[in-house]
């Protein structure tokens, strides 16, 4: 019996988190007093058989350190997009971060980016 129950449980949880969305990056944690520093969508439409990359820069944070960055995935798996992303430079502690974003094969990209501040 605790076995089914275990199986019944581990099945809802992987059928709900299948449905949720993409892959999400955090860096940093949320502090009292955080505003949205900056907020974009990050978007790049798939091409045949190749991986979209882009690097964007974010430095207009106008001298504020970032406490939080968050990057969601967009994309819903039954779209059959979805990347990654990393973290090259700066973030959670700096002015500035510089993040890399990387579509599967013949995918795109569709990411919003939420960087959060003092």
């Amino acid at each position: 019996m605790i076995k089914i129950l275990l199986v019944f449980i581990l099945t809802l949880i992987l059928l709900f988190t299948g449905t949720i969305g993409g892959r999400t990056f955090l860096d940093g944690k949320r502090q009292v007093g955080d505003k949205i520093l900056y907020q974009e969508y990050i978007q790049a439409a798939g091409s045949p058989l190749h991986r979209v990359n882009r690097q964007v820069a974010f430095d207009g944070l106008k001298g504020r350190k970032v406490t939080m960055i968050n990057v969601t995935d967009l994309a819903l798996p039954t779209s059959e997009k979805g990347g990654r992303v990393s973290l090259l430079s700066g973030g959670a502690g700096y002015t500035f971060a510089i993040l890399d974003f990387r579509s599967e094969i013949s995918k795109g990209l569709n990411f919003e980016v939420v960087i959060y501040g003092k």
